[in-house]
């Protein structure tokens, strides 16, 4: 800073942008250069890398270079950041297919060897999290244990994958994540899926429609059963849809997650008032998870429940009861009298018995 001269030139060249000027005083702080050696770094930077970066940065007439700043500065730090902290870099990699805002500590991939221990884990994150922080890549929130992604930090870490060879493998790894992370969407626990998500739905948005996996199809699911509890069943039918027919080539329509998609879609259908799309959908699921599950399965007496429910709402009051009736003796016998499934399978016996005019016993 004693360098008033060369100071002054680094500024100018990074259009006195703070993000631009915190990466670069990051940079000098970490590694001790000179304010003189850090501008030939940025003068010295690939143009045609640069100019990549770059993609998608908007406003690009504030800057008076040819080479933006903010995305010369990123390439100087990342560089450092990737031969510094293996981590750290992993984080950003993870972070850039994630929604900008509130990304969840939680959802960050785990770190290092699982037979190191918990202390030397919380160290290294610790670590990584701070180098990320002081290039102002990212912001922390403390109360809520989250971080935000600076966006053009995001788009240049996203352009800089895209240049390489390593998208697929990334993009693969965090849908992989987020599968294995996502909890099924309950009221319980509606806090965490709810910040889920967002971030979920960004990470599918950067998946090419061609690059199918186990994963997907689960992470589909968990997203379409999320937009239902929130009554969003247009958008939750389209999801669960993609997430049928994925599992069905890959997985085989036999397989018990495929028959989860097709009840979870036809239960979608029937809020949307789709109720003989439903039903039709109902029949087929019960047929096949009588079969492959058994009759007794607590899933297979979930599809009798609800083809019961699509003929209630089709006028079909005796068929509802008939299956409704068996429904709620599977459920006591193989769940208990007092199990939520069983006493679901009893509201909706006396529901039936109200239509057909059963006052007294309903």
């Amino acid at each position: 800073m004693n360098d008033a001269e060369s100071t002054n030139k680094l500024l100018d060249f990074l259009a006195d942008l703070p993000l631009a000027i915190r990466q670069a005083s990051a940079y000098i702080a970490r590694t001790g250069i000179s304010t003189a050696k850090y501008l030939q770094h940025c003068q010295s930077s690939d143009l045609k890398t640069i100019k990549l970066l770059s993609k998608d940065f908007e406003d690009r007439g504030r800057y008076d270079n040819i080479k933006n700043p903010v995305a010369t500065t990123w390439l100087i730090s990342f560089d450092q950041i990737s031969r510094d902290n293996k981590l750290a870099a992993q984080y950003l990699t993870f972070m850039c297919f994630l929604a900008e805002k509130e990304v969840p500590a939680s959802l960050l991939p785990p770190e290092g060897d699982n037979s190191e221990a918990d202390d030397d884990h919380e160290i290294e994150r610790d670590e990584a999290i701070g180098i990320l922080k002081a290039y102002g890549f990212i912001l922390e929130r403390t109360e809520s244990s989250s971080f935000d992604l600076h966006r053009l930090v995001r788009l240049a870490m996203r352009n800089w994958l895209k240049h390489g060879s390593e998208w697929e493998n990334c993009i693969t790894s965090v849908i992989k994540r987020l599968a294995e992370v996502y909890p099924s969407p309950r009221h319980e626990n509606r806090d965490l899926w709810i910040k889920y998500l967002p971030h979920a739905r960004t990470a599918l948005d950067s998946l090419k429609s061609t690059w199918n996996t186990e994963a997907k199809g689960e992470l589909l699911s968990s997203i379409g059963s999320s937009l239902h509890r929130l009554g969003k069943y247009q958008e939750s039918c389209t999801i669960h849809r993609q997430s049928f027919k994925l599992r069905e080539i890959m997985l085989g329509k036999d397989h018990p997650s495929t028959l989860t998609s097709m009840n979870n879609l036809a239960e979608v259908l029937l809020c949307q008032g789709k109720y003989s799309e439903a039903e039709q959908m109902h029949q087929q699921t019960l047929k096949l998870r009588e079969r492959v599950l058994g009759k007794g399965h607590p899933f297979t007496l979930d599809s009798m429940n609800n083809l019961a429910e699509a003929a209630r709402h089709l006028g079909k009051y005796k068929e509802a009861m008939q299956i409704h009736q068996r429904t709620l003796k599977l459920r006591e016998k193989v769940l208990g009298r007092e199990h939520a499934s069983t006493l679901d399978s009893m509201n909706n016996f006396a529901l039936v018995l109200r239509h057909l005019g059963e006052y007294s016993e309903a």
